[in-house]
């Protein structure tokens, strides 16, 4: 087998960043350079794992600051506001109603999953607040001052 040229390697290299789905080392052709290949899809999964880390860590730190949740699972799950009407096209679809009970609609469905949020982020809330304060003297006075808004 012939060794590739530098350049080979790196268009292979590319190549693979743009569509990751197969072990660059096991490249016909590529036999010779099988290490270096290896390590370096290696040091791009690390990357791409610590990318994904640090992401999920951020978006703890927004659901924390904008509903109170402290729970890390709970927090990676839910969205915000602002994230479920992006899902929902709501600002898309209310820019486009034709008509003023198509829009009363969309606002009223905008709403209430605002309204859902809220109270699954204040039950989630309540909930962390009684589970550490399981078992102790003062619970409803201790949670009822915790909940205050």
């Amino acid at each position: 087998m012939a060794t590739k040229t530098r350049e080979e390697i790196e268009a292979l290299k590319a190549s693979w960043r743009k569509d990751p789905l197969w072990d660059i080392e096991s490249t016909q052709g590529f036999e010779d350079h099988k290490e270096e290949l290896l390590a370096y899809r290696k040091q791009v999964e690390a990357e791409v794992e610590q990318k994904v880390r640090e992401s999920a860590d951020r978006r703890v730190e927004l659901m924390k600051k904008e509903t109170g949740i402290t729970d890390q699972a709970a927090a990676l799950y839910l969205h915000t506001f602002a994230e479920i009407e992006i899902d929902l096209h709501l600002d898309e679809q209310i820019g486009n109603a034709s008509t003023h009970g198509e829009l009363a609609a969309l606002e009223i469905a905008r709403a209430g999953v605002r309204a859902t949020l809220l109270l699954a982020a204040q039950m989630k809330r309540i909930a962390d607040v009684l589970e550490e304060n399981n078992g102790s003297d003062g619970l409803l006075v201790s949670t009822i001052d915790r909940l205050a808004f």
